[in-house]
C-alpha cells in the first residue's frame, strides 16, 4: 500500500489575506504479480493428444512467459513419468519475455494416460506452474 503526502502551501493575497491549502499526494504502489501466483504463465497449460499410437514419439511447445517483475530461471522441468523427456533454456527470462520449453513424448503403456510436467524456478513461488499431457496410447 503507497504512502500519503500532504503538502501545505500559504499565499499571501492582495489586502493583506493569507490563505493556506493542503494537497494530498500519493505514492504509487509498485505493480502487483499475476492474481494466479505462479511466477511463469505456460500456454498451452494442457494438451490433448487424443489417440495415439504405443511407443510413437510426440513433440510439444510450450510457452513460458515471465509474469513477475524480477528475471526467472527454469531450474527444472520434472515430468510425472520416464516417458517424457524435456528440454530448456538455462538463461534468465526478463520480465514480459518468453522462452520455449519443449517436451518429447512417447507413450510406454497401452490406455488412457494423465501426465504432469512441473516448472520448477529459482525463486520461490506461491504455485508451480505445470503442464498437463492426456490422451490414450493404441
Amino acid at each position: 500500500m503507497g504512502k500519503l503526502r500532504l503538502v501545505f502551501s500559504l499565499l499571501l493575497l492582495p489586502g493583506g489575506l493569507w490563505t493556506a491549502s493542503a494537497v494530498a499526494l500519493a505514492q504509487v504502489s509498485p505493480p502487483v504479480e499475476a492474481s494466479t501466483g505462479a511466477l511463469l504463465e505456460l500456454s498451452p497449460r494442457a494438451v490433448d493428444l487424443g489417440r495415439i499410437p504405443l511407443r510413437s514419439k510426440h513433440r510439444i511447445r510450450v510457452v513460458a512467459r515471465n509474469t513477475s517483475l524480477q528475471p526467472q530461471v527454469i531450474t527444472a522441468v520434472r515430468a510425472s513419468c520416464d516417458c517424457t523427456k524435456p528440454t530448456w533454456r538455462r538463461a534468465p527470462i526478463l520480465p514480459g519475455d518468453s522462452t520455449v520449453v519443449e517436451l518429447q513424448f512417447a507413450p510406454s503403456e497401452r490406455g488412457a494416460f494423465y501426465k504432469v510436467v512441473r516448472l520448477e524456478t529459482a525463486s520461490p513461488a506461491p504455485r508451480t506452474p505445470e503442464i498437463v499431457l492426456r490422451g490414450t496410447a493404441y
